[in-house]
């Protein structure tokens, strides 16, 4: 019984950075950061009108059947996105390098990690804290999801993908990423 009033005797008097604030003093907090570190932009004018550009802290998908222009669409909002000064990071698990270069015109300066390594989120998550690190990388593509772990030994996929995303989603928020992830659909 003494623990339980020593226990709420501390949490009314917690003044942790988690505690419970008000909505005006969150509201005030938030006013001192800027609205957002990164507001980028398709160029494409019904995308941009349905998303308002893309924003730190969100996780993108781009879903679709195999070979019907995922990896397309996601080079063309990178050579948006280097326009305006931009320059993703990209883990193209799914096409070697040198052909994911040669299907541009003109090759973007965009970041790649010299070497791949399937199956390994912590060695992604530091990758890119890596590229954030070195060149202020905010934008982050990676094709595609079934890279990120290894479906082979998977005992619930479902459960791992799911993993995955609130851990990609997470690290968008926590780092101010745009992450745009690939996946595939299955027609059937």
């Amino acid at each position: 019984m003494l623990k339980q009033i020593e226990h709420k005797v501390n949490l009314a008097e917690y003044e942790g950075d988690d505690r419970v604030i008000s909505s005006l003093e969150m509201a005030e907090m938030l006013s001192l950061k800027p609205e957002s570190i990164v507001n980028l932009k398709s160029n494409i004018p019904s995308l941009d009108y349905h998303t308002e550009g893309f924003l730190d802290g969100e996780l993108i998908t781009i879903s679709g059947p195999t070979k019907n222009g995922k990896t397309l669409l996601a080079q063309s909002l990178t050579l948006q996105f280097v326009k305006q000064q931009h320059f993703p990071l990209w883990f193209t698990f799914e096409v070697p390098a040198r052909q994911f270069l040669n299907s541009f015109k003109t090759i973007p300066l965009i970041y790649m990690p010299r070497q791949l390594k399937a199956h390994a989120l912590d060695w992604f998550n530091d990758r890119a804290e890596e590229s954030f690190l070195k060149y202020k990388t905010r934008v982050i593509f990676i094709d595609h999801l079934h890279y990120l772990f290894d479906l082979a030994k998977s005992r619930n996929a479902s459960i791992e993908i799911g993993q995955i995303v609130r851990r990609l989603k997470t690290m968008a928020v926590e780092k101010g990423y745009v992450i745009f992830l690939l996946c595939h659909t299955h027609m059937g």
